[in-house]
């Protein structure tokens, strides 16, 4: 049966650190030793800051570089064409590549990419330890596509207009992989049986199933949209495709946000230690090694 320390009431365990403790099955990799993590140089830190940075953060960055277009460059805005055809209410994904919107964003996906990594990390460990062989080729999978989607991001970041084709090729990497995302971790945090062990669990699956149903929703309309805007100067399909873009970049940071309340009670611990040629190096000692209990 799968169960994971998240899921454990808070009276059962009030002082427990789901990640430090090793009766948690948590054991890390090349972990600092009892005396190194007494040291002061050893902090702990609350991984949902880190996490919240990888969710948030490329919603707002979008959010802002569209709010500067509009406040500083409206001239730009209205003088805005897509395929020929003069528009307002240019799309983010246009827009991330104007200046200095572009410089913003790239320092938002630098920031960002980092702390993405790290909840590929949590959510390989969570869904990674069931023994039945379905459970294992869906949590496969859905490892494959939490690496395509910070891909599909950079590729949309980096890639210029001028290359229709490869951009929206690493568009659509993005928004097929975001989508099978959540459509992956709703299925397995369903099947885990997690959601029944902890009112919080419950409520997040119902929040994720939620958003899966409206992300699906923004990309099928958003992808139709986008293909008749391209071959037509149709207004109404043109705003449907624009509208629906600034929203599915705004699924996709509160799906990825429930994490703050997934991982509430996780800390890691990031410090110095010596190596054997007397050099003190900066590591992150912490892993998930095991998210469950037998």
């Amino acid at each position: 049966m799968f169960k994971s320390p998240l899921t454990s009431s808070i009276d059962e365990a009030p002082n427990k650190c789901p990640l430090e403790c090793p009766e948690n099955g948590f054991h890390g990799i090349h972990l600092l030793t009892q005396q190194q993590e007494k040291d002061s140089s050893a902090k702990n830190v609350k991984l949902r800051t880190i996490l919240l940075l990888g969710a948030l953060l490329p919603g707002i960055g979008c959010y802002f570089c569209a709010a500067w277009a509009y406040v500083f460059q409206l001239n730009t805005v209205r003088d805005f064409a897509m395929n020929t055809c003069a528009r307002w209410l240019p799309p983010v994904s246009y827009i991330g590549h104007w200046e200095p919107q572009k410089y913003m964003w790239m320092f938002v996906v630098t920031i960002h990419f980092p702390a993405k990594l790290l909840l590929i990390v949590l959510y390989r460990r969570l869904f990674l330890d069931d023994s039945r062989q379905s459970y294992q080729r869906l949590a496969k999978c859905y490892l494959v596509t939490l690496w395509m989607e910070p891909i599909g991001l950079i590729s949309v970041s980096i890639l210029d207009l001028t290359l229709v084709e490869w951009h929206a090729l690493a568009s659509a990497l993005w928004v097929i992989s975001f989508n099978l995302n959540m459509l992956f971790n709703v299925i397995l945090h369903r099947f885990s049986q997690t959601r029944f062990k902890n009112k919080i669990h419950e409520i997040t699956w119902c929040i994720k199933s939620l958003l899966l149903l409206t992300g699906f929703a923004l990309s099928f309309f958003m992808t139709v949209a986008w293909v008749l805007a391209m071959n037509s100067c149709n207004t109404f399909v043109y705003y449907a495709f624009s509208i629906t873009e600034y929203l599915l970049i705004g699924c996709n940071s509160a799906f990825y946000s429930v994490v703050y309340w997934e991982f509430s009670e996780v800390k890691v611990s990031i410090g110095l230690k010596q190596l054997h040629d007397g050099k003190d190096v900066v590591e992150t000692v912490h892993e998930m090694k095991n998210f469950r209990e037998i």
